[in-house]
């Protein structure tokens, strides 16, 4: 079985030789277990239980005892795993080191967590074979923006080696291909605004807002 478990609901496989295995009739679950009826109390034997590690996070040992038609108990057999809920902290991610604009549709994304081995990029950007889908983890990646301009979203979840998912963080940046337009233009004597006839004399101060 895996030696590591995200959850507290595990897998429990006993295995016996088929001579042996005709002859027990019953089995005792104890150790950092929950109790329930099928645990801490003899119980007709199977060779696959599911059970529920007790609380919080750690290393778990299970231990198991047979008893035979005739009555006799075997030697306790005993199993360890650790439970591990723990997922990626401190997540973040920002596109062009924290940018407000861009005029590409090509950008880099910075990527942060603690303990992250594997994460999944999401949004306005290009499907590809790292995208949209889990990949190993890496602090920088080449992504591409999808078409149109405006405001581009991107998501990040990170997971680490048991499969723990952290928040999904997100950042935004504004794809914009359009340059400045001048909508209108006025100029004036500084001193007199509404000196604005556009007709000026040499040495005038004037002003010019666009």
């Amino acid at each position: 079985g895996r030696d590591v478990s995200n959850s507290r609901n595990v897998m429990m496989r006993i295995g016996l030789e088929t001579s042996l295995a005709e002859d027990v009739v019953d089995m005792l679950i104890e150790g950092d277990v929950t109790e329930s009826p099928d645990t801490f109390q003899w119980i007709p034997f199977v060779d696959t239980k599911e059970i529920e590690l007790s609380e919080g996070d750690g290393t778990k040992s299970i231990t198991v005892k047979l008893r035979d038609s005739a009555g006799n108990v075997s030697e306790p057999a005993s199993t360890a795993i650790v439970l591990d809920r723990s997922v990626p902290s401190s997540a973040s991610i920002n596109i062009n080191d924290g940018a407000d604009y861009t005029e590409s549709h090509q950008v880099t994304l910075s990527l942060s967590a603690k303990s992250a081995r594997e994460m999944y990029i999401s949004g306005d950007i290009v499907r590809n074979d790292n995208t949209f889908r889990w990949v190993p983890f890496q602090m920088n990646y080449e992504a591409r923006l999808t078409e149109g301009e405006g405001e581009k979203t991107v998501y990040a979840v990170f997971r680490n080696g048991v499969d723990n998912e952290s928040d999904e963080v997100k950042a935004q940046i504004i794809l914009d291909f359009s340059p400045p337009a001048i909508v209108s233009i006025r100029a004036f004597d500084v001193s007199d605004e509404t000196d604005d006839d556009l007709n000026f004399h040499s040495g005038q101060q004037i002003l010019i807002q666009a």
